[in-house]
Formats: structure tokens, sequence, C-alpha cells
């Protein structure tokens, strides 16, 4: 078995049995956290200041606590801080370039570099002695001083750059490929504006697979086809909702079918979730206009 596919095999044990107890594991309502005057309102790396993302976002908010601040155990002991005893660590994927120096068929020795998965361990702050305001830093309430022009606006933005229409709809909220076009029915019938902008960042994470952004949505009838796509759409409202700092309590609530489809992908294709987190997070930072790089680096 190669490292990077033990690395995956091990995150899918505890995604399996997360999901068969009817746990989403990538939906979590994160407190929203201060450091050196920037706030998080996902994990964060309180020594280095990464931002998790990706398959890493999904993996941390396995966590029970709602802080979502991590070390690795050499930043603990550097903090003069240790790990509670019975504390349960949680891996963090990277890609780490390696180079080989092989013949090619002209005899010449030449350098190739291959990308290689790996992990590091991190502990929840929470699992430690360390005293996060000793660290300068503080935590709230994740919904605290949030407007909703804070979700209004961005979206909105979005919706105008890509010229993609909004419509009303009389049953359902969907987003139609080949008109390009959410359709939402009226905020009134929402039982709140979180839940009404939930379903809309879940429908515009949609649209980005158009063929003229990210490319990715086929005109396929088939139902892992569709599964797969809802599984990126869940995922990537639950980074842009925690970015956005509303509860993802109120996304979409997917049928048992939905389930079955992500256990039975994931039985034979361990790098299913992998996949969908990375198309999440590409299709939330097309939507806010993030280039940063994606790739998880090293930072223990």
């Amino acid at each position: 078995m190669s490292v990077s596919k033990s690395v995956i095999e091990k995150i899918n044990k505890v995604l399996i049995s997360k999901i068969e107890a009817g746990v989403r594991p990538w939906r979590k309502t994160w407190q929203t956290v201060s450091f050196d005057g920037m706030e998080f309102n996902g994990p964060i790396n309180v020594v280095s200041k990464t931002h998790y993302r990706g398959i890493n976002w999904i993996i941390l908010s396995m966590h029970p606590s709602s802080i979502p601040v991590f070390l690795t155990f050499n930043q603990v002991k550097k903090l003069n801080g240790s790990v509670k005893a019975g504390a349960s660590a949680l891996p963090v994927i990277y890609f780490k370039q390696i180079s080989k120096h092989i013949e090619d068929e002209n005899g010449e020795i030449k350098q190739k570099i291959y990308p290689v998965l790996k992990y590091y361990n991190v502990f929840n702050i929470e699992d430690t002695t360390i005293d996060i305001e000793k660290l300068k830093g503080r935590h709230t309430k994740a919904n605290d001083n949030r407007s909703i022009s804070e979700i209004e606006t961005p979206i909105n933005e979005y919706l105008h750059r890509e010229k993609i229409s909004l419509r009303k709809s009389y049953a359902e909220n969907y987003y139609h490929v080949s008109t390009d076009s959410i359709h939402m029915v009226d905020i009134k019938y929402f039982d709140s504006s979180e839940e009404y902008y939930s379903t809309l960042i879940h429908e515009a994470i949609h649209s980005t697979g158009h063929e003229s952004r990210l490319n990715r949505l086929k005109l396929s009838r088939k139902k892992e086809d569709y599964a797969f796509e809802e599984l990126i759409a869940e995922i990537g409202a639950s980074y842009l909702t925690s970015h956005f700092g509303i509860s993802n309590d109120e996304l979409i609530d997917n049928s048992a079918a939905y389930l079955q489809s992500w256990l039975k992908a994931l039985t034979s294709d361990p790098f299913f979730f992998y996949q969908a987190a990375r198309e999440a997070q590409a299709a939330a930072n097309y939507i806010i206009n993030d280039t940063t790089n994606d790739n998880d680096d090293d930072d223990e």
C-alpha cells in the first residue's frame, strides 16, 4: 500500500464511522477566534497561523470542541504546555515534494520530482494545558456582531461578476446549468435568514461547476455523479457558512440515499472524499475570489 493511500484510508475510517452514525462531520459551527488582529471562523494552527482548508477542514471539524485552535505535540511543548491524558490527536495531511534521480531512455541521469502525501498530528487547544487567553487570543460565539449584509454582499458580487441570474421559485431551490440560473423560494418562506442564505450558498457552489467557471458539472444521469456533486455542494457550503460566521446547521439535509451513495463510494474509491473536499474548496474560493494556494504545507 502506498503512503498516500494509507493516509487517506486512515481518515476514511473515521469518516465512515461518523456517517454510519448519522453525523455529517463537515458541518461545524466554530466560535470566532481572534489572534494578532486577525479573525478566524475555521480551524487554525495557533503558532503558524495556518488556516486549515480542504480535507483538513473536515478532519478537524470532527473534534467536539467549539474552539478551532490546534497545535502539534512539539508546539505544545514549546509553549510550556502538555497534552492532557487520554486526548486524541487528529491527522493533518499535506503534500511533500521528493526528488529522485532516474535514467532516461538515452542513458542520461535526470532529476524527477514526485509529490507524496504525508500527515502529522495535531491536538485541539482544549486537550492541552495551554490557556488560550495567555496566547493573546480571544474567542466569541460565531454569530456575534454578524449582519446578513456580510453574507449577502459577497454572494451578490459573485452573481453579478459571473452574470448568474437569481430567479424566484415557488416550490424548490435549485441551480439550472442550462440557463446558468439559481432559483430560490422567497426568503419570507424560510424559518430564518440564516437558512435562506445557507441554501443560496449551497446553490451557488453548484453554479461554480458551470463550463465557463470550474467546468465540473457533467450532463450525466448517473446517480454517482449526482451524489458526488451534492457532496461538493454541501462541503463547499459548510466552508463558506463558516467563513461568513453563520451556523451551518441550516444546510440542506441530504436524503439517506445520498448518505448510502457516499458510503458506497468510499469503500470503492478511497480518494472519493479527498477529491470532493478539494473540489469544494476550489468552488468556495471561486465564489469569494480567493486565489490562495490550496496545498497544505507542513508546519510542524
